[in-house]
């Protein structure tokens, strides 16, 4: 677990960009149902599903494992790694 999942999970509060930064990092070239990411962060899941997963896939942060069946109770999400490339400089 990365130490930012770490610090979320012993922390009651913390901040929203903190708790993005975690789901991200953790995330990251693996896929989680947000149960199983709530367990990892000790977040409630429907709190995090509303607050900050689904924000995320909104924003094209997050992808989808069935991206066609939004609605799947194993619906897993893994981080967009297109957010992580380098932007062209001009």
């Amino acid at each position: 677990m990365s130490e930012t999942a770490t610090k979320v999970s012993k922390s009651e509060r913390s901040t929203p960009d903190i708790v993005r930064v975690a789901i991200l990092d953790l995330c990251r070239g693996r896929f989680w149902t947000v149960n199983q990411l709530a367990n990892m962060l000790n977040r409630h899941p429907a709190g995090l599903r509303n607050r900050y997963i689904s924000p995320l896939v909104e924003a094209d942060k997050l992808k989808l494992r069935f991206p066609r069946q939004g609605n799947r109770p194993d619906q897993a999400y893994t981080t967009n790694e297109a957010i992580f490339q380098e932007k062209p400089t001009k």
